[in-house]
Formats: structure tokens, sequence, C-alpha cells
């Protein structure tokens, strides 16, 4: 009788199969599901105030949110580099924007940015609409010239440094009456990239 009674594990039904398979053990070649926007929105907003906490003026915020934000870029572009067996990096400035603009965008929002303009040799914008670092963010009054978006330009910033070009991004805020949160992010690339 005692044969016939099983053990459950914690969090196991009856029938459940008792394989559990830990998450350090799954190949990082496995596409994951797409993580929930009201997770996202918690972490991003905890990671804004974790950083607030930290930094005695807007620009120091800023700088400690885009250095979050290389941060992810450098262990996105390592995984999507992983993931493609088939990635061909490119040299060319023309490729990198294209790359962001498309599949970087893509692998961190879903969706492609929403466009990309070449200034000149040296300077280009990338254009987000509806960013989602700005969506459930309310800013008091003491800060209101804090951009969150500042972690996006630091993961372009890591993507920019993964390819070898050198460059400068900065995220402004350029509202327009039917995209209020709209950004466009600024690449300033060195002259001898």
């Amino acid at each position: 009788m005692a044969a016939a009674t099983k053990k459950r594990g914690r969090g196991q039904r009856d029938g459940a199969a008792a394989d559990v398979v830990n998450i350090l053990d799954r190949s990082c070649k496995d596409r994951m599901a797409p993580v929930g926007l009201s997770a996202f929105s918690f972490l991003f907003s905890e990671l804004v105030q974790y950083c607030k906490k930290r930094a005695p003026s807007v620009g120091v915020l800023e700088a400690k949110l885009a250095a979050c934000g290389k941060q992810v870029g450098v262990k996105v572009l390592e995984l999507m580099c992983l993931r493609d067996k088939n990635f061909k990096r490119g040299k060319g400035i023309a490729f990198v924007i294209s790359f962001i603009h498309q599949s970087f965008w893509k692998a961190l929002w879903g969706k492609a940015s929403d466009g990309h303009i070449k200034q000149s040799e040296q300077e280009y914008y990338i254009v987000d609409n509806e960013p989602i670092v700005n969506k459930f963010i309310s800013v008091p009054d003491e800060l209101s010239n804090l951009s969150c978006a500042a972690f996006v330009a630091g993961a372009i910033q890591a993507v920019l440094e993964g390819f070898s070009h050198t460059a400068t991004v900065v995220a402004h805020s350029q509202p327009l009456d039917e995209f209020p949160t709209r950004v466009v992010y600024q690449l300033q690339f060195a002259e001898a990239s």
C-alpha cells in the first residue's frame, strides 16, 4: 500500500510529472515567452526608484538609468548572437542603424522602432512614438526634466559598442499631438567610426 501513495513535491498536483526543469538547465537558444507589460512596468518603476534614491540630480539619475540600460543591451545583444546561427556582423554604420531599428528593437519591445532618420554621415535618429519606459512612469514636479528613455539610450549605446562604433546616444522627448510620449534617440558618431 505504501508504494501506491506517492509523495508530491511542492506545487505539484495529483498526476503532475515529477520532472521539474530548473531554469538554469534550459538552453539559451530556446525562445522565451514575452514578459508581460505589467511585470515589466513594475520592475522598471522599481529600477527608477532605486536609481532615484542614489542620485542627487536629474542628470545623475539619467546616467544611472543609461548604465542599467547598457547592461541590458549587452546581454540582449549576446543572446541575439547566440540564438541566431546565421548572424552576420556588418561593419557599416547603416547596417548597425538598421539592426537597431528592426532586430534589436523587436527583441526588446516586440516590434520595430517607428523610424530612423539619417541627418548626416555622423548623426542619425531613431524614433519611438510610444516608448514603454515612459508609459507608466509618473514624474514628480522636482524631476520634470527626467527622461526615463535614458535607459533605452544606454541599451542602444551597448549595441553600438558591441559593433565597435564610438557614438554618444541621447534621448530627446519630442511630443506630438497624437503621440504625447514620443522620444527621438540621437546617435552622434565620432569622426573615425
